[in-house]
């Protein structure tokens, strides 16, 4: 269970860096203007929640609920915003590839000692995994074409991750909060997962 998790929150990391890692299905490309949301950018508070919701049949079924949320809590003036985030498939599946969307704009110049703060939680109060990470080791790490410093300019991303067959049914909450090498604000997410009995 801790490695889903490490992998999901390594997965965010990488979100909120726009980092690709080596697998062929990911692509990082400098843009202009975000392809999946456009005027997100433009809006005054860069706070945005992005809500997934599954229903398997088209019923009202009390198990189709939302099962993955999203919320860029970061603020502006933040070194890196988070523009767009989505799964598939959605629901996420245990023991299939979720594969992870993501775009981002990255404003100031990220170098050597930028780290990140996660935490992974139980519900709401029940702590499974709190680990700081050196982001920029972590990138060499995993050996990504993308290594620190990592230049202003806008990203897209598309990472794959193989979740586990058993996954307990329950709701997850992951807690990410990154700052540069000067520990200002770089970038924070919250996101809830939550697997429900099929």
């Amino acid at each position: 269970m801790n490695t889903f998790f490490l992998r999901v929150v390594l997965s965010l990391l990488a979100v909120h860096l726009a980092v690709p890692s080596s697998s062929s299905a990911v692509q990082a490309s400098k843009a202009s203007n975000n392809i999946f949301q456009s005027d997100s950018i433009s809006q005054l508070s860069s706070k945005f929640m992005k809500t997934l919701n599954y229903d398997s049949n088209g019923s009202d079924d009390s198990r189709a609920q939302t099962v993955l949320t999203f919320d860029d809590c970061g603020q502006d003036g933040d070194a890196v915003t988070i523009e767009s985030f989505e799964v598939d498939p959605n629901p996420p599946e245990p023991g299939q590839k979720l594969t992870i969307r993501a775009s981002g704009t990255v404003h100031q110049l990220i170098q050597e000692g930028a780290y990140a703060d996660v935490v992974v939680k139980l519900g709401s109060y029940i702590k499974l995994i709190q680990k700081r990470f050196d982001i920029c080791e972590e990138l060499s790490k995993a050996n990504a074409t993308l290594q620190c410093p990592i230049e202003p300019g806008h990203y897209e991303i598309v990472q794959e991750v193989s979740l586990p067959k058993e996954i307990p049914h329950a709701k997850y909450k992951v807690e990410a909060r990154a700052f540069t090498q000067d520990d200002d604000d770089m970038a924070c997410a919250d996101v809830v997962l939550d697997f429900l009995k099929s």
